[in-house]
């Protein structure tokens, strides 16, 4: 978890509000994805 924190860090540090929207967006439906795809 460490590791996702600090490349999301670094991620966010990079960009302005509005791609740290998008990147967010893109995240949680990919987290959403994810569950989907291992839970079904």
């Amino acid at each position: 978890m460490r590791l996702w924190r600090k490349l999301f860090e670094k991620i966010i540090s990079g960009l302005d509000e509005e791609k740290i929207a998008t990147v967010i967006a893109f995240s949680l439906s990919g987290i959403l994805l994810a569950l989907y795809f291992f839970s079904g």
